[in-house]
């Protein structure tokens, strides 16, 4: 039971945490919202152009969400409100960091799509779990690519408990959220929730699945909560990460009740 209590433990002191950056950096919600509907739009006007829209598409995604985790960067690591100047100078940060992890994974999926429909519904779910901190290594960590991958392994590894029992609730709930807004379940849900959170950064794409839902302009409203509800997540993964990467279970256990957090 000591575990379970550590565990519930750590996950209070990176509630309180993540709350106190998300109130200083109300910013970072406003961009990610920003960022969604700057890539929905794009995916329209390039839509017609193939191929070549897709790549133009991703290198914009992969821009987007570099700039996004250094703004949940700044969230978690520093204590001054986050500024429009804040956002403004970190715009093109983390990209390269960012499009490895997208590189890999497009060619990943693409093999795998021409080799079997069916193997993606076996392959998304297996990455998505195992380099899960992918998105917290960009911005936590000092690696990149492959490189990158293998430390995502080797954190889930060492902390696969206390990281994988509440990502596996929010994953269950997407799925569960994904599969009410499509009115069937199916393997779109399925693959949807486990993308969310992982190396495929699928929170960028929350906010469509209320578009999906209602249409536009009703489906706005649903889109842009659970918009906000996937940057909370993340800014709670951001510090979870954090807490787990500064040492061994026994130390947190030991910080935590000495602090009495």
């Amino acid at each position: 039971m000591s575990v379970v209590t550590d565990t519930l433990r750590l996950y209070g002191a990176c509630a309180r945490e993540s709350r106190a950056a998300i109130a200083r950096s109300p910013w970072a919600a406003v961009f990610l919202l920003v960022a969604f509907v700057v890539q929905f739009a794009a995916g329209m006007l390039v839509a017609p152009l193939g191929l070549l829209g897709s790549i133009a598409l991703g290198f914009l995604r992969a821009f987007l969400v570099g700039w996004y985790l250094a703004l949940v960067h700044h969230a978690l690591m520093h204590r001054r409100a986050l500024t429009l100047e804040d956002v403004r100078n970190r715009a093109g940060a983390l990209f390269q960091e960012t499009i490895s992890i997208l590189f890999l994974f497009s060619i990943a999926a693409l093999l795998l799509g021409l080799a079997s429909p069916m193997l993606p519904l076996v392959a998304v779910p297996a990455a998505a779990v195992i380099f899960n901190a992918a998105p917290e290594l960009i911005y936590q960590g000092r690696t990149r690519g492959t490189d990158l991958l293998g430390e995502a392994w080797d954190f889930l590894r060492r902390n696969w408990p206390e990281w994988l029992a509440v990502n596996a609730v929010v994953m269950a709930l997407g799925i569960a959220v994904h599969a009410t807004m499509t009115g069937a379940f199916g393997p779109g849900d399925l693959l949807a929730g486990f993308q969310l959170f992982g190396p495929f950064f699928g929170f960028m794409d929350v906010p469509s699945w209320g578009v999906g839902w209602l249409g536009l302009p009703s489906g706005l409203i649903p889109g842009l909560i659970l918009g906000l509800l996937a940057h909370a997540f993340m800014v709670f993964r951001g510090a979870l990460f954090q807490q787990l990467a500064s040492g061994s279970r026994r130390a947190r256990a030991f910080r935590a009740r000495a602090y009495g957090r």
